[in-house]
């Protein structure tokens, strides 16, 4: 497994480095530090700062994962979002994992302007890796799964057994249906509704049960409990995180893209931007075959619907 980590001369990068540092990767994982600046010709010292900063943080998760294969550290003059794409494809990266910078109540809204870049066009996995409070040995104590049935999202599910986790890691399934019509406008919803919602509900249990027996057995030897709710996805998953304390959200991509991302918006990328814990959106699997997952190997054939559709 490759992992590109973009860092700055920010605050934001200390995040990435403690999360690179803290999880429990897959033995085979190599590293890769990147950091981007713009030249400069009225301060030639930017790029030597740069450097400077780029070998002081490659030192820091060296000092605090010795066995951290750091395969490259790259300090590179250009845009930040276009170059680390371009590092990211080139370097054939399996994630990317970068900070966030939001600093005022109307950032935390959304992601800035790179993050949010990068997050839309790699081709591969995204981390937005934010300061872990929990001074735990293990980055991720409390793991969010934002699971809808989708290929995408039994995808990320499948991502959780590619990777070791420590034995006190706690993950939460969560499905967020929506909302039941009213009658009639009077803000009461039907009766029948209701009954026909509780027994979707205990289907949805079951099958995200089925899933993650399917893609991700692994982790059934941790605690494993499913909430379902109803609403806004994002929202839902935002209000889910702050309860819980969750310390990582992980959720697939969809891939919507122009017009129907301009009108549904994205939840992974709302989420990325609200939450305020790091976020995960997994957009392909890579090929556990290359780091010996051999359990892993198997034939995957993902839903092709939402759990709430029509069978």
């Amino acid at each position: 497994m490759r992992v590109l980590i973009a860092v700055d001369q920010t605050l934001a990068s200390l995040a990435c480095i403690d999360c690179a540092a803290r999880h429990t990767w897959p033995a085979n994982a190599q590293f890769g530090l990147i950091t981007v600046t713009k030249a400069n010709p009225f301060d030639r010292g930017s790029l030597a700062r740069a450097q400077e900063t780029l070998l002081e943080l490659s030192d820091q998760l060296l000092e605090r994962r010795p066995s951290a294969p750091i395969v490259g550290a790259d300090c590179l003059e250009g845009h930040a979002d276009e170059t680390i794409l371009a590092m990211a494809s080139e370097w054939h990266a399996d994630l990317i994992i970068l900070g966030s910078h939001n600093k005022t109540a109307v950032q935390e809204l959304v992601l800035g302007s790179v993050s949010q870049t990068v997050l839309e066009n790699a081709p591969c996995s995204i981390m937005i890796a934010r300061s872990i409070k929990s001074d735990a040995e293990h980055a991720f104590r409390k793991v969010l799964v934002a699971i809808d049935g989708s290929p995408m999202s039994e995808i990320a599910v499948r991502w959780l057994g590619c990777h070791p986790w420590a034995p006190d890691t706690e993950f939460t399934f969560l499905c967020v249906l929506p909302p039941l019509p009213h009658q009639g406008g009077s803000g009461k919803v039907a009766s029948e509704e209701l009954e026909n919602r509780a027994v979707q509900e205990d289907k949805i249990i079951l099958a995200i049960n089925d899933t993650i027996s399917r893609c991700s057995p692994r982790i059934l030897q941790n605690s494993c409990a499913v909430n379902i709710a109803t609403g806004d996805p994002s929202h839902k998953i935002v209000d889910c995180v702050n309860s819980l304390k969750i310390d990582l959200v992980v959720l697939g991509s969809h891939g919507r893209t122009g017009l129907e991302k301009l009108l549904l918006g994205s939840v992974s990328s709302s989420v990325a931007g609200r939450a305020p814990c790091s976020v995960l959106v997994v957009k392909r699997l890579y090929d556990v075959h290359e780091f010996g997952e051999g359990e892993h190997t198997d034939e995957f054939v993902p839903h092709v619907q939402p759990y709430w559709s029509p069978r």
